[in-house]
């Protein structure tokens, strides 16, 4: 969403076009990408990121329909396997994003899109790679490789905690108090500050990695087939 009445889209050709609600009419389109949009964020009023298979990023002035910034992410795949390429943009501060390279290398990259400086750090991983980030609170960055939950400081990239898991991660997600959710074998409720489980769930048949969970303000809530399990 643009705002309340304009939605953009990103297309497999590269394209975003920026969609009336209300008419359910396309007013404009950016000619953005030459490879599939894998990645489309909304920033603030007036800036919105895309992220594309070409490997680029792009920062988008939507009152002027120009672009602030192209970034080209450094990839480690060569050029005729980046149809496996996933970048992913999210939001970090007014005016920085945090951008996932999610190849077989996986590589995050701050970007200030005022000042135009970028950092980036690789991670190394081989086959583990990343295939979502999580924020808490616009400074830590959280993701998990195996069993292993990973926190970074996102103004520098530094590791500040590394927690190993004794059980197989399918996901983590964050609450609204910045606690982390780990959904594995059990559901565990992670706290980064003390570093201990502050709760655990049985989940409600073996293959965890079936469930979806929803977080609201002051809820847990878990769907699985026809089973819906809610927790404070």
């Amino acid at each position: 969403m643009i705002d309340k009445d304009k939605l953009c889209i990103g297309f497999n050709t590269g394209d975003i076009q920026v969609l009336n609600i209300s008419t359910m009419n396309f007013i404009y389109s950016l000619n953005s990408h030459n490879k599939e949009i894998t990645s489309l964020v909304r920033h603030n009023d007036t800036t919105i990121a895309s992220g594309s298979k070409d490997t680029r990023v792009k920062i988008w002035d939507i009152e002027t329909k120009t672009i602030k910034i192209d970034l080209d992410i450094e990839t480690k795949l060569n050029k005729f396997m980046t149809n496996s390429l996933k970048i992913k943009i999210y939001t970090l501060s007014k005016n920085k994003i945090c951008i996932l390279d999610a190849d077989i290398y996986s590589t995050i990259t701050i970007l200030d899109y005022i000042t135009g400086i970028s950092q980036s750090c690789s991670l190394n991983n081989g086959p583990q790679h990343i295939m979502k980030l999580n924020i808490i609170d616009s400074d830590i960055i959280v993701y998990y490789i195996m069993s292993i939950i990973v926190l970074r400081d996102a103004k520098t990239l530094n590791i500040i905690h590394e927690f190993k898991h004794k059980e197989p991660i399918y996901s983590i997600n964050i609450l609204p108090d910045m606690r982390i959710v780990i959904k594995s074998y059990f559901l565990y409720i992670l706290n980064p500050i003390t570093k201990e489980y502050d709760n655990k769930f049985p989940l409600s048949t073996i293959l965890a990695n079936n469930h979806d969970i929803f977080i609201t303000r002051d809820l847990l809530i878990i769907l699985s087939d026809n089973i819906i399990e809610i927790h404070n």
